[in-house]
């Protein structure tokens, strides 16, 4: 499934990963988050929910990650990172080109909508 995110009206496009927790959060559509900044490579938000779960080791994360850190917390990755942490692939951005610069500073707003079928 593709879907569209955007970041301070600049929109990217998405496939979600073919798998449970992927089709959870696709369950969630639309939504629009105020994602906070963690270590100025990701902005993370709590979701109110659980969601289904495989955390798999990520030990290298490329920017554009779509990722779920334990049930509830969503992680998205602007930059390439190292990591020893299990993670929940949920998707990824097809085209980068001005992710990261669109997703820079404290905290940012992120729509995630389905695109049109």
């Amino acid at each position: 499934m593709k879907i569209t995110i955007t970041v301070n009206r600049q929109p990217f496009q998405m496939d979600l990963a073919d798998n449970k927790t992927a089709a959870a959060f696709a369950g969630l559509l639309p939504l629009e988050l105020d994602m906070q900044d963690v270590n100025g490579n990701e902005k993370f938000y709590l979701l109110t929910d659980s969601l289904p779960q495989d955390p798999r080791p990520c030990r290298q994360i490329t920017a554009g990650s779509l990722l779920l850190y334990q049930t509830n917390e969503l992680t998205f990755f602007y930059d390439e990172t190292a990591s020893s942490f299990k993670f929940s692939e949920i998707g990824s951005v097809n085209d980068i080109k001005g992710f990261s610069q669109a997703m820079s500073g404290r905290a940012v707003t992120v729509s995630f909508e389905e695109n049109d079928k």
